[in-house]
């Protein structure tokens, strides 16, 4: 016997925009959150986070954002949108259950939790992000750095790193999420590496902060060129 029709794992904005819409066509679902709250990983992204899509382009099925929000929505803004559309639309995640396992067994889906929940379904979405795991690499040298290295999923704001020299390693969407104003009200110099082609939008980045091309070697970069004349850095 079968426990619901669909299953889904994660209650950001994927899986709310699923469960929307099975809500709208009447058909059974279950929710599991392994947090304890609507969209936990934005609760405690960088404070600046805003979406880099404008509105029109970013609301769940059938319950528009409101008119007084911004064309790119913050992220305080966000989480509560999300949650008022899960009022909205009768939704009621389970919370605090970590998916470990799904497997098959026979016509149905087998989903098991880290708290000893099992569930039987007909089909499973997963909708836990893609970016969920942060990737941290290991350079050759990096134990012997005496200053602070930390991921960008850890950053809250630029206030730590007040007269520092800061190095940013990545063109990811935190560095234009974080508006290179702040940092320049903060930090003494910033160098951005980036693995890719310097483009336009760079370009522009580039008239407050220094902007150094990595060189690939294996997994990582062997080293750093500056942009202008090519010339290691580091």
């Amino acid at each position: 016997m079968l426990d619901t029709d669909t299953l889904i794992v994660g209650a950001g904005p994927a899986g709310l925009a699923v469960a929307g819409r099975l809500a709208r066509m009447g058909t059974p679902f279950l929710l599991l959150e392994k947090g304890g709250r609507i969209a936990e990983p934005w609760h405690n992204h960088y404070e600046r986070l805003c979406l880099h899509t404008v509105k029109e382009h970013s609301d769940l099925p059938h319950w528009p954002m409101p008119e007084r929000f911004p064309v790119y929505v913050p992220r305080l803004d966000l989480i509560t949108y999300w949650e008022n559309y899960a009022r909205e639309m009768d939704i009621s995640p389970v919370f605090g259950q970590e998916v470990h396992r799904i497997h098959r067994s026979g016509e149905a889906w087998i989903t098991e939790t880290v708290a000893g929940k099992t569930y039987r379904s007909a089909r499973v979405v997963v909708a836990t992000g893609y970016n969920r795991v942060p990737r941290c690499p290991q350079w050759p040298g990096q134990e012997q750095f005496e200053g602070r290295f930390l991921h960008s999923c850890t950053y809250r704001n630029a206030a730590p790193f007040r007269d520092q020299k800061v190095l940013l390693i990545g063109i990811g969407s935190i560095w234009f999420g974080e508006p290179a104003e702040s940092w320049r009200h903060f930090v003494s110099r910033c160098l951005i590496w980036a693995s890719i082609p310097v483009g336009i939008v760079l370009a522009l980045v580039a008239r407050r902060f220094s902007i150094v091309q990595g060189v690939a070697g294996g997994d990582g970069y062997d080293e750093l060129h500056d942009t202008d004349d090519k010339k290691p850095v580091a």
